[in-house]
């Protein structure tokens, strides 16, 4: 008795693990439903519904919609990605030439600040020969030079002898070199 009950649960277990086995085949769509068990009430509604052919159909066309509108955003974006790297080598051209001008005009105001301190220099070398000159005299080399280089050598002076060597030029040259000495003051 024993042994028979053994074999009829090993049966079960097999019938059940078969049944288990059918079943998530059909529910994986792996098989089709056989019609017998389409007829069968409770399995009927336990078992994954065929889709229509229309559903189907639809579902097809929603999905090429979906597909073409995909494409076209894609498309819109590329148009979008090439405008954006030609922007972008507008930007890194234009960064490249204001960077070269930048060095050029650092060089420019080096060279600039190296000529003005030798142009000081030479301004303060020429205001000690003129220092030690008559003040008559002095007016009339300087009165040939130009109204910058006066400035600059007269600069150099001391006032009282920077005043001096004014005093002996026309009054109209003197008038216009101070007003100019005034505009370099500011």
């Amino acid at each position: 008795m024993k042994s028979a009950g053994k074999v009829l649960l090993a049966l079960f277990l097999i019938l059940i693990i078969v049944a288990g086995t059918g079943y998530l085949l059909i529910y994986i769509d792996i098989i089709e439903t056989p019609a017998v068990v389409k007829k069968i009430p409770l399995l009927n509604n336990i078992l994954p519904q065929e889709e229509t052919t229309e559903v189907v159909a639809n579902n097809a066309a929603s999905e090429q919609k979906k597909i073409q509108d995909l494409e076209d955003k894609i498309k819109e974006r590329q148009s979008q990605l090439k405008q954006t790297e030609q922007r972008l080598k507008s930007a890194e051209k234009k960064e490249a030439e204001a960077s070269e001008q930048i060095v050029m005009l650092n060089e420019q105001l080096l060279n600039s600040k190296t000529s003005q301190s030798s142009q000081q220099e030479a301004y303060r070398d020429l205001a000690k020969y003129y220092a030690e000159m008559k003040a008559k005299d002095a007016a009339q080399i300087l009165s040939r030079l130009k109204d910058e280089d006066i400035i600059g050598i007269l600069g150099e002076l001391e006032p009282d002898q920077g005043a001096e060597i004014l005093q002996n030029f026309d009054a109209d040259r003197a008038a216009a070199i101070t007003r100019k000495m005034l505009v370099v003051a500011e």
